[in-house]
């Protein structure tokens, strides 16, 4: 049986297991990173710490097998993110300056680089990220979710929200624009997409 519910307390593992799973543009991360909980050290469980209401899980017979995590505040979850939760996780490493794998690189920079708010997102202050095992995609629940983060940050009263996509994902930008985001800016291989919400 699939269900849809909030994130609860006894869900935090099995976000590290997904994230460990799908990182690398719906696949798995594992030959790629040396350490199969940093991706969700960043990606993942930072979330349910600051902004759990607008944290949801599906799952498939009770076990997690997919989630949206994200806030409504992205300003104050940098903030938090830079002063709480970073400093902790870069004790748990020794972090070289260069790595030869291109998305292993990406992941030590996230962790030992204060994370910056980008001003011309003002606009769209909530930002996400949904992972489903390949499973369970193609069913629609993705959209559910997606609805779900929507109206947890609409009565919060946040007006927009913004994620960043790998052009390597096609299928992750088709599925956005179908949820209504629009492309905002991009750089050389990630589109940042939005959509207002109020």
């Amino acid at each position: 049986m699939i269900e849809i519910r909030p994130y609860e307390l006894t869900d935090l593992p099995y976000l590290y297991e997904i994230c460990w799973k799908t990182a690398l543009n719906g696949n798995s991360v594992e030959g790629v990173i040396d350490d199969k909980y940093k991706v969700g050290h960043y990606f993942a469980a930072p979330y349910v710490y600051f902004d759990r209401d607008c944290c949801f899980v599906v799952t498939r017979d009770n076990i997690p097998a997919g989630y949206i995590v994200g806030t409504a505040d992205t300003v104050g979850y940098t903030k938090w993110l830079n002063s709480e939760w970073l400093p902790k996780v870069r004790r748990l490493y020794d972090i070289p300056s260069e790595s030869s794998e291109p998305f292993q690189q990406f992941i030590n920079d996230c962790i030992k680089n204060d994370t910056l708010v980008d001003k011309s997102l003002s606009e769209y202050p909530g930002h996400l990220h949904i992972d489903l095992l390949p499973e369970l995609q193609g069913k629609g629940l993705g959209r559910k979710l997606m609805e779900m983060f929507f109206n947890s940050c609409r009565r919060k009263g946040t007006e927009g929200v913004h994620l960043g996509v790998s052009k390597q994902n096609p299928g992750a930008v088709a599925f956005y624009r179908k949820m209504g985001m629009f492309v905002i800016s991009e750089s050389e291989g990630a589109y940042m997409m939005g959509i207002l919400l109020l």
